[in-house]
């Protein structure tokens, strides 16, 4: 298989598994819905800048600094378009204390029906490149 196909999604570097708690919208609706994500990272210093970076590379722009946020999409992909070129605001909180991300996607499109969930594509990826544990492992290295 071609490794260099244009149309394959983007792949992680890292093969290991992630733990990625996630409550996503399922169904149809009628404007605009939210996906939550939380997990966990042991080194909650990289997460801003590398989260940055991340972001640029999907055509988000920093909106806000705190709590970070983006904003990515246009009007007529929320119109008619697929759910990754839609308008969104994307949330990213820390919690330093506990090592926890919370990653919040407001997708805004009209009378979508959730087929692809790329947001929830993109999260994984996200979490993977910043190293997310499961959070007995961060308990566990704490004692």
């Amino acid at each position: 298989m071609d490794t260099q196909n244009p149309y394959r999604s983007p792949q992680t570097d890292s093969a290991g598994e992630v733990y990625l708690h996630s409550k996503v919208f399922r169904g149809t609706t009628l404007a605009w819905f939210v996906d939550r994500y939380e997990f966990f990272v042991p080194e909650i210093e990289d997460v801003v800048p590398q989260a940055i970076a991340f972001y640029e590379v999907a055509n988000a722009r920093i909106v806000a600094r705190e709590p970070l946020t983006f904003w990515r999409g246009n009007w007529w992909s929320t119109l008619l378009g697929p759910e990754h070129r839609a308008r969104q605001r994307i949330v990213l909180s820390t919690s330093a204390s506990d090592r926890r991300v919370n990653l919040e996607y407001h997708i805004n499109m009209i009378l979508p029906t959730r087929i692809y969930y790329s947001s929830q594509r993109e999260a994984i990826r996200l979490a993977t490149d910043l190293g997310a544990v499961h959070p007995e492992t961060l308990r566990e290295e704490k004692s």
